[in-house]
């Protein structure tokens, strides 16, 4: 299981780790410029990154004496609806798998992804299931040179509020069942 703790302090910047940020479809430009700068803003729109499900833009910047990889995710209309949230994971934990990152920073402060403070406790278990569900691999027959399990030890997620932190444990618990139930399906019928 992946170690996921929702925190309201800026996270320090690491190695091997990324920093997701959501935007919506509706966010202002200028929040980015502000945010990352005007190049970084005008890659991102020369890029075609609307801020649309499934719209994904990397780019990496020094933050002091570190190397920062931070990835946008669009998330059309916002974080709003349980299915969002755990797709939002979900995308999250396979892009940084894809880098090998080993930890995640997910930044929802930010009015760019639509998040407010009065997340609940199931928005925590949506975030946790699809963080864990993020990294999961059908991989019972592939010799152990084949194998790629994912790279993320660890997901911290920067809200202005940690309250749904206490739905991340039912999360998990669910994630296992499914990822259970998942290899049960693709294994063998015998």
């Amino acid at each position: 299981m992946l170690k996921i703790q929702w925190t309201t302090e800026q996270p320090q910047s690491a190695a091997a780790q990324i920093l997701a940020l959501p935007v919506r479809a509706d966010s202002d430009p200028k929040e980015l410029e502000a945010q990352f700068g005007p190049a970084v803003a005008a890659a991102i729109g020369d890029a075609g990154f609307k801020g649309k499900p499934s719209d994904v833009f990397n780019f990496t910047r020094e933050r002091g004496t570190v190397l920062e990889r931070v990835v946008l995710f669009g998330v059309g209309d916002g974080l709003n609806d349980a299915a969002s949230q755990r797709q939002l994971g979900h995308d999250i934990v396979r892009e940084a798998g894809k880098v090998g990152a080993t930890g995640v920073v997910v930044d929802l402060h930010t009015s760019l992804s639509g998040w407010g403070a009065d997340a609940d406790t199931g928005a925590g278990n949506m975030f946790a299931q699809g963080f864990e569900l993020g990294g999961y691999a059908y991989d019972r027959f592939l010799s152990e040179d084949n194998r790629k399990p994912s790279s993320v030890k660890s997901v911290t997620v920067w809200a202005a509020s940690a309250a749904p932190s206490e739905g991340t444990h039912a999360g998990q618990i669910i994630a296992a069942s499914t990822a259970r139930a998942r290899d049960l399906a693709n294994g063998p019928a015998e």
